[in-house]
Parts: structure tokens; C-alpha cells; sequence
């Protein structure tokens, strides 16, 4: 017997190198998204201490990478330097898309799970091949009122409050360029209230599907906490962001008021916090002239009248 299995080579020295480049400057670009140097800059403070093992093809062929990956802009400067920025500055400031487009990622994540679970597939799957399938449920933004009064079924995903964020609203300013200092972020803290709902008219078993639909978005947001990369749409696609989503567990009177400014009555349902997603400001940044050298001066101290 013959073995046609043909083994993948092993990852060379300079692949190995390139990958961990890679991964060193995502992360910078996770603590800094707003971050933008040179290759020599890049070198020194995004890389720093590692930059001693790295071949300057090595470097370029990392931030081409980024590139390809939507995390990095580059453009040439007046001086020939080619600038590399974080991919979402060109976009410019999110200030009236980071609510919607944190909404919509959060949407999107549960209409794919639910579409791709084998018992909820046949309600939320237009393209579900089963002969009894429905694929009419959706995943929507609406609050549980408008979604019953224009006879959806399926997932209320229902931002009901926008805190600030106190942790980070104080954090200083970062620059995006040597001689920029933009405006800080507002840091948001998004409440969601997540209703299922299924019509207990024309359906004889709505309870229990309406449980086994909140069961699969607990299971998809207890098991995925952490939105970024793909799971992030709209505006905020190909940014660095990270988006976490905690189960709130709010008092049953916390919930009930929601429900009698909804003046609807008591529903099955759970509230999500999203952190922290930043609006950005539409204040252009501040011109400023970066710190190039300390010097040290030393003197004598006397006395006046001396």
C-alpha cells in the first residue's frame, strides 16, 4: 500500500519571524488604535526591544501584511518617508456609525449562530433545504413593541441604554502622528435588551422555542464574549477594536420598569452590556511639535541678598 499523504514543509526561520512581527504589531495596533509612524518609528517604539532580531525586509513584508489585512493605510510623505497608519483613520471619525455599527455586529454574530444551529436553522435560514422550513424569524434592532406590532419572529436586540464609560473617559490623548494629538474619544458602555419572540397564536409550542432560542444566544455570547476581526461590520470592519459583551444580571424590577415604558407586557428576555465602544470626536486634531531632546541644566542655588 502506498501513502499519497504528502507532508506540508515546516514553517521556515524568516516565516517564523515574519508571523511573530505580525502578531507584535496587531497588538500594539489593539492598544493604540489610533497609532501611525514611520518604518523607523514603527521600529523603535512599536517593536521596540524585538526590533534588534528583525531584518528591515522582514519589517516591510509585516506592515505589507497588515495592509492586505485591512489593518494598515500607508502614504508617502512630503520628505519620501512613507507614513503607515491604523486601517479605519482614512474613514475618518465614527461619530454618528459606532452605535449602529456595534448594534449590527452584534446582530450579525447571533443571526449566524442561530442559522447555523441545526434545530433553529429551519425558523431563522431563508436557504435551510429542510421541507418544513420556515426562514422567516429574524435577528432585529427594534424594541419589543415595534417587533410585535409588524408580526416578526425571532430575536428584539433592543439598545435601551448608553452609559460613558468612567474607567476610560479620563484616559490622556494619544497621537496618530508626530506632530498630531487628536481629541479624545467618548467611551460608550451599550445596554441591550434581547427578547425572543414567537407567535402564540398560530404556534402551538412558542414557550418552549422561545427558550431554546434564548438558550442559543446565551451558549453564542457566553462562548464568544469578545467581538473583533470578522465579527466586527460596517464602520467598525477592519479596525482594531474589541468589543466584550457581559450578561447583566439585573433585578427583576430593573427590567419590569423597561417594560412599563415600553407599556407592553412582561416578555422572557435578558439584558447584554457591550464595552467599550469609543466615539470618536469630529474636532480635528491639534498640531503640535513632538519632544525631540532633554537637556539638563545645572546651577548653583543662592540665596537672594547674598
Amino acid at each position: 500500500m502506498t501513502n499519497d499523504t504528502t507532508e506540508s514543509p515546516a514553517p521556515s526561520a524568516s516565516d517564523e519571524l515574519l508571523d511573530a512581527a505580525c502578531e507584535i504589531l496587531r497588538n500594539h495596533l489593539r492598544r493604540h488604535p489610533h497609532a501611525a509612524d514611520t518604518a523607523f518609528g514603527i521600529e523603535r517604539w512599536w517593536i521596540g526591544g524585538a526590533a534588534a532580531a528583525l531584518p528591515a525586509k522582514t519589517l516591510e513584508r509585516a506592515l505589507q501584511r497588515l495592509v492586505t489585512e485591512g489593518l494598515l493605510r500607508s502614504r508617502l510623505l512630503p520628505s519620501g518617508e512613507r507614513l503607515w497608519y491604523a486601517g479605519r483613520n482614512k474613514r475618518g471619525p465614527r461619530m454618528k456609525s459606532a452605535l449602529r455599527d456595534c448594534s449590527n455586529s452584534l446582530r450579525m454574530v447571533l443571526e449566524r449562530a442561530l442559522r447555523d444551529d441545526v434545530d433553529l436553522s429551519p425558523f431563522f435560514d431563508p436557504l435551510d433545504p429542510s421541507p418544513t422550513a420556515i426562514g422567516t424569524f429574524v435577528v432585529n434592532l427594534n424594541n419589543p413593541e415595534e417587533f410585535a406590532a409588524r408580526e416578526f419572529e425571532g430575536v428584539s436586540l433592543w439598545l435601551y441604554l448608553v452609559e460613558r464609560d468612567a474607567e476610560t473617559l479620563n484616559l490622556p490623548p494619544r497621537r496618530t502622528a508626530p506632530g498630531r494629538l487628536p481629541s479624545v474619544p467618548l467611551p460608550l458602555r451599550l445596554h441591550y435588551l434581547l427578547t425572543p419572540r414567537v407567535d402564540h397564536v398560530t404556534r402551538a409550542q412558542a414557550g418552549e422555542l422561545e427558550q431554546l432560542i434564548l438558550g442559543k444566544a446565551l451558549q453564542v455570547l457566553h462562548d464568544s464574549p469578545r467581538l473583533a476581526g470578522n465579527q466586527l461590520v460596517d464602520g467598525l470592519s477592519g479596525s482594531t477594536d474589541e468589543l466584550f459583551v457581559r450578561l447583566e444580571p439585573l433585578p427583576l424590577d430593573h427590567i419590569t420598569r423597561v417594560w412599563d415604558a415600553l407599556e407592553v407586557p412582561y416578555q422572557l428576555c435578558v439584558s447584554y452590556e457591550v464595552s467599550v465602544v469609543p466615539v470618536e470626536s469630529g474636532v480635528q486634531p491639534v498640531p503640535t511639535v513632538p519632544v525631540d531632546s532633554l537637556l539638563a541644566e545645572i546651577g548653583v542655588a543662592r540665596r537672594l541678598g547674598a
